[in-house]
């Protein structure tokens, strides 16, 4: 039984023995200008406003459900002022923020966690950077015994690199504890997948990776997944206990992507998607 299925609407360096890869912005962020609200417009959300300084022009459109952050939509867009007036333009910042409710059934109210997307660019400047996430997150133990929250997270800087990679919080300590990652404080240990092997990482001072294992042991352990890591997309599949997911997280932005950012269909900008269910993993392929 499924239990959610979202589809696309709503110098090489290593850094935590992940490979980076080169990313060039520009060529995949032209536009046309025609794709742009003209004006502001309320009934809709949209506003236009330019910024004080006369550097230029921000276009956004939020929605909140009950303003209170469990269903919401917010995208904006930054123009330069240098880019007035021209037909093909480049934006100075592209952000699209989405988190809906994941309804599972069998659970209270339906609540089965939330889905959230994230696509956020900043042109500042000599350094361009981008960061994006898809995230199944929040996911009550009644739904996944295993998996708390599950992601796709990708970070790209002009200066290094384009580092993206996979991750899981999970319920327990079961899985770690099987694999030998334990910290003696006590604190959780995450799992973070890159392509050839899964790395055990935890947050605060020290080390923040604190061991590696092989998928093969992973699967002893309880989890079966695979990550794949390519140009223009990554994706996750993980099964575990009687639950599936498949994570896709695309690079590429979608070409009318500054007319979606203030559609009224609120579909993402990149081919990205969410999927949880009960099937097992290979039915996903």
């Amino acid at each position: 039984m499924i239990i959610l299925q979202i589809p696309n609407l709503l110098k090489k360096v290593k850094v935590l023995l992940i490979e980076l890869q080169e990313v060039n912005f520009n060529l995949i962020l032209l536009f046309d200008s025609s794709l742009l609200p003209q004006a502001s417009d309320e009934e809709r959300g949209i506003e236009v406003i330019n910024f004080e300084d006369g550097g230029g022009r921000r276009y956004y459109r939020n929605r909140n459900y009950l303003s209170a952050n469990i269903d919401y939509m917010n995208t904006s867009l930054d123009l330069r002022a240098s880019e007035f007036g021209k037909r093909v333009v480049i934006p100075d910042g592209v952000e699209q923020q989405t988190r809906a409710v994941l309804r599972a059934e069998g659970q209270r109210y339906g609540f089965g966690g939330y889905t959230e997307y994230e696509h956020l660019y900043w042109r500042r400047g000599f350094d361009d950077r981008l960061q994006q996430k898809v995230n199944a997150v929040h996911l009550p133990q009644g739904v996944s015994s295993v998996i708390e929250t599950l992601s796709i997270n990708r970070y790209a800087l002009d200066w290094a690199g384009d580092l993206t990679y996979g991750l899981a919080i999970l319920q327990t300590s079961e899985v770690t504890d099987r694999l030998g990652m334990k910290l003696s404080d006590g604190d959780p240990v995450f799992l973070a997948f890159t392509p050839d092997k899964v790395l055990g990482k935890t947050y605060g001072p020290g080390p923040e990776v604190i061991g590696e294992t092989t998928y093969e042991k992973l699967a002893d352990a309880g989890i079966k997944a695979r990550f794949i890591n390519e140009v223009d997309k990554a994706t996750l599949n993980l099964a575990a206990g009687n639950v599936s997911f498949k994570l896709r997280l695309g690079k590429v932005l979608k070409p009318n992507y500054p007319e979606l950012l203030f559609s009224d269909s609120e579909e993402w900008i990149t081919d990205s998607g969410i999927f949880v269910g009960r099937v097992p993993v290979e039915a996903l392929n």
